[in-house]
């Protein structure tokens, strides 16, 4: 009875979530052939070129793409808001639209949910394992490509972490053989490929095209969200208001950070026997009481026998 009413239920809200997408595909207003005729050809690539883009770029882009202007429409702003932010921090904002990341999470969503129901029709599991299918797959479909987005932040914040004394360091050392402070961006940008020099490449085109080295730093300071970098950007900010020589304030600054730098591996370096301890029960201690246990259990069996 139990296992009837789950199914009946994942059915009607598949069925539901299908007759609201056939409802909004029905809302699009069909191009009339005068106005196709009339399209401006560098809107897309010829026909002939379409059929040589990746699989990608040929179907999944354009379904992503349309399903981001449906769920666009559902979605709050501030939701949008929060995960364009987040997108930013991974570096992903250029490739990856906030509705179309929403769109990604409906889309795992269904997927989640559709195997789920068609586990349980199909295999006709124990009541349990219904419950455990129709309502763990969905959760994890939700939570996927948010721990999918969560880690590409974590990775690039670290990595800004780790370039950020080495890129004071020139900054500090340009400044003080004779360069302005935006040529010495320049040529951190120049010489260090890295998520960092590219940032703050974007942040010197900023200042480039009229913004105040103010607006531009709080800029970057926004996109990045790493404590050390945010202590940089209110150093650069606060000598800019007072007038304060830029030399010395990187000088410090790249001192500082080195400390802080060494402070954090070794950080890392006092988790790393919590994080091992772990592997240590589940993989190497059995196999340890195998080899040392084993020889002993056939006599110590015939003895108790």
């Amino acid at each position: 009875m139990a296992t009837t009413a789950f199914a009946l239920l994942a059915t009607v809200t598949i069925g539901a979530t299908f007759v609201l997408t056939l409802r909004l595909a029905r809302g699009r207003r069909p191009i009339a052939l005068a106005d196709y005729l009339e399209m401006d050809a560098s809107a897309g690539p010829p026909i002939d070129d379409v059929h040589a883009l990746p699989f990608g770029e040929r179907v999944l882009r354009p379904t992503v793409q349309g399903l981001a202007r449906r769920v666009g429409r559902l979605t709050p702003g501030a939701h949008l808001d929060a995960i364009h932010g987040e997108l930013l921090k991974a570096g992903l904002s250029s490739k990856l639209r906030a509705e179309e990341f929403v769109a990604i999470e409906a889309g795992s969503f269904g997927v989640c949910s559709a195997a789920a129901l068609a586990y349980v029709l199909l295999a006709q599991p124990a009541g349990r394992l219904v419950v455990a299918a129709l309502v763990l797959l969905p959760v994890i479909g939700i939570l996927a490509p948010r721990s999918w987005l969560a880690r590409h932040v974590q990775e690039r914040q670290d990595r800004l972490r780790r370039d950020l004394p080495e890129v004071l360091d020139l900054l500090s050392l340009s400044v003080q053989a004779g360069l302005g402070f935006e040529a010495a961006i320049a040529l951190v940008v120049d010489r260090m490929p890295s998520p960092l020099a590219a940032e703050l490449g974007l942040t010197l085109r900023e200042m480039e095209l009229g913004r105040s080295r103010r607006e531009a730093f709080g800029n970057l300071k926004r996109r990045t969200d790493v404590a050390e970098l945010n202590s940089f950007v209110s150093a650069v900010v606060q000598a800019d208001v007072l007038g304060v020589p830029i030399g010395k304030v990187l000088s410090a600054q790249a001192g500082e950070l080195r400390l802080r730098r060494r402070q954090w591996a070794r950080e890392r370096a006092n988790k790393l026997p919590v994080k091992i301890l772990f592997p240590l029960l589940l993989f190497i201690f059995p196999a340890i009481f195998v080899i040392l246990l084993g020889p002993a259990v056939g006599p110590l069996r015939d003895v108790l026998g």
